[in-house]
């Protein structure tokens, strides 16, 4: 496990480093995201849960990038009020340890939506057994109207068995 805090970047890794998360804190600048508290899961060699607002955040000629890419529901994150983050502000680190089979990361980012006073990520890895580990994530909001809790799986196929999609929202 590692901590970059001037940068606002959190990892915690297994002891092989075979299963890692890292979890995004700092500020937007440069080519920034939206992206506070946005986390990414690496095992078996591949993003388990990518981030998929980068790769067309790139390319301002790909269509669609200011409704998806440009905007906080393609993290792996809380998106409040279905608007993407305006606030600025660098993540506070409120908790990093290690031990021989566990860490954690707890990050409070308030500022990251005008309207809410909590924002605050806990992460805890659990090592279960060789290149094996679960994860707590706990995701505390208080302030807006809603709460969408926005994650993105490995690349690969879909199938929906069952169910029906709504409409597309605007």
């Amino acid at each position: 496990p590692r901590l970059l805090d001037a940068y606002g970047l959190g990892i915690l890794s297994n002891p092989k480093d075979t299963i890692s998360t890292t979890l995004t804190y700092g500020l937007k600048a440069g080519h920034g995201h939206y992206d506070r508290l946005n986390f990414e899961m690496f095992a078996a060699g591949q993003p388990i849960m990518p981030d998929l607002g980068y790769p067309d955040a790139m390319n301002d000629f790909v269509s669609g990038i200011y409704t998806w890419s440009k905007n906080t529901v393609s993290h792996n994150t809380v998106v409040v009020d279905a608007t993407r983050q305006l606030g600025n502000v660098h993540g506070t680190v409120k908790l990093f340890a290690n031990s021989p089979s566990a860490r954690v990361l707890s990050v409070d980012a308030p500022g990251t939506y005008a309207q809410a006073k909590t924002y605050r990520r806990t992460m805890v890895m659990v090592d279960t057994g060789n290149d094996q580990s679960y994860y707590l994530d706990v995701f505390d909001v208080a302030g807006g109207k809603q709460h969408d809790y926005s994650l993105h799986g490995p690349p690969g196929e879909f199938d929906m068995q069952g169910g029906a999609w709504s409409a597309p929202a605007p």
